[in-house]
């Protein structure tokens, strides 16, 4: 059956019209709905990029030489580069103040032993101040010694103490100038004696007593002859 139109040569229907209208709105949603599917594939692709071999290296990353193996395989371009390098650089400024820390400690322990061996030796020293020539040895090599000030008045002490007795020799050897000999044994001992002036003039006195004597005549024995 033939139908004729009334409609210009070239035009459609009204009713064909809607058609085409909506064929091409079901095709731009068609559209539009495969466009979102692919970005949200793109997106979740991007959210799988955890998965790759760059993240999971730098995942597996437990020590510092961890962290400078990836840096040296996936260099400046890797994800986790500046991460990774963080890492190594907080490690090596805690070495380094660990390392200073360490040097540091060993340096006292150091010098407190030198510190308490020098202190023996000083304590050795001051043990021996038991004369005045041990208490000069102690002064000589600590001036500025723990027990100078000790030391010091320990020294005067023992000079007071020598001087005593070396007196009380002088003043015996004097008792003995008797004699012309003890005079001579006193004024050799001690030439600059506290007694030098008395005991010269006291063996004056005793050589001129000798001298002023007269010589004795022993009588001899006489001898008798037994007649036989």
């Amino acid at each position: 059956m033939n139908y004729k139109t009334n409609y210009p040569q070239g035009e459609c229907s009204p009713k064909h019209t809607t058609n085409r209208k909506n064929r091409a709105s079901l095709l731009l949603g068609l559209g539009l709905g495969v466009a979102v599917m692919v970005a949200g594939l793109s997106s979740c692709g991007g959210g799988n990029k955890g998965n790759d071999a760059d993240t999971q290296a730098y995942k597996a990353c437990s020590s510092v030489a961890d962290y400078r193996a990836y840096m040296k395989n996936y260099g400046a371009n890797g994800k986790f580069y500046k991460e990774a390098k963080n890492v190594v650089d907080r490690y090596m400024a805690d070495s380094t103040v660990k390392a200073e820390k360490a040097f540091a400690k060993e340096q006292a322990q150091e010098r407190a032993e030198a510190r308490a061996e020098a202190e023996r030796k000083e304590d050795a020293s001051y043990k021996n101040c038991t004369t005045v020539a041990g208490c000069d040895a102690y002064l000589r090599a600590y001036p500025q010694g723990r027990y100078v000030d000790e030391v010091k008045a320990k020294k005067r002490e023992l000079e007071r103490k020598e001087a005593e007795q070396a007196q009380k020799k002088e003043d015996e050897l004097y008792r003995n100038c008797t004699t012309i000999a003890g005079c001579d044994a006193y004024l050799r001992a001690y030439p600059q004696g506290k007694y030098v002036t008395q005991v010269k003039k006291k063996k004056a006195e005793l050589e001129n007593k000798g001298n002023s004597q007269p010589n004795k005549v022993k009588p001899q024995k006489k001898v008798v002859k037994v007649k036989k």
